[in-house]
């Protein structure tokens, strides 16, 4: 088993998650100091306020530790979330992943096959990519994928590597997966899926 958390990864989610954490660790701060000088008991809900938000971050930055076995046989998840739909055509199946904000933000290489469309990945890229949309799509063409949601934040640095964290969606989000005829369906509508853990499809 190998630890799929790289600590590149896992530091550049701290450095996200402690920016966005910053203002409220100032309310907080900010009231205490300002109820301890005037003596106004109401600015004790400010300081509520500021540290449920505080905490409100921390569960939606949070990412699973699993640890994975290679298997290339498999198609993972990428992401968390519940499949609500599939739909079939000539080129294959299509799954259709929701991901709310309660659910760990993981975004995880599901076949360790992946390119990430218009992005270079190599190991000495260490800027943080942030978009709305991510496309991806394997070597061999056996699979692809699309994440949609309001920030999305990708790490091109980390190694291409099935069920290695990659990324993270701290909010809701939607994945697109299509597998080709050659991968065989191993989900179904409903089903909870984790990232890096459930097999969408094998071969």
């Amino acid at each position: 088993m190998r630890d799929c958390n790289p600590q590149q990864v896992l530091l550049a989610i701290s450095r996200i998650k402690y920016r966005k954490a910053l203002i409220p660790l100032i309310i907080v701060i900010g009231a205490f100091f300002i109820q301890m000088s005037s003596g106004n008991p109401n600015l004790r809900y400010l300081s509520l306020l500021g540290l449920i938000y505080y905490l409100f971050l921390l569960l939606i930055f949070r990412v699973n530790r699993y640890p994975v076995e290679p298997d290339d046989t498999t198609v993972l998840s990428p992401v968390n979330g519940k499949v609500i739909k599939i739909e079939s055509d000539e080129s294959g199946e299509i799954i259709f992943i929701n991901k709310n904000f309660l659910q760990a933000a993981d975004i995880r290489f599901s076949t360790g096959d992946e390119r990430p469309d218009h992005i270079v990945v190599t190991e000495t890229n260490t800027e943080t990519v942030k978009r709305n949309e991510l496309s991806f799509t394997d070597n061999k063409n056996l699979t692809g994928w699309t994440l949609k949601g309001n920030s999305i934040f990708f790490f091109p640095g980390t190694p291409v590597q099935q069920g290695v964290l990659t990324g993270i969606i701290p909010g809701n989000a939607l994945c697109v997966y299509r597998l080709t005829p050659k991968i065989t369906l191993r989900v179904k509508t409903s089903d909870k899926v984790e990232a890096g853990i459930t097999v969408l499809g094998s071969m």
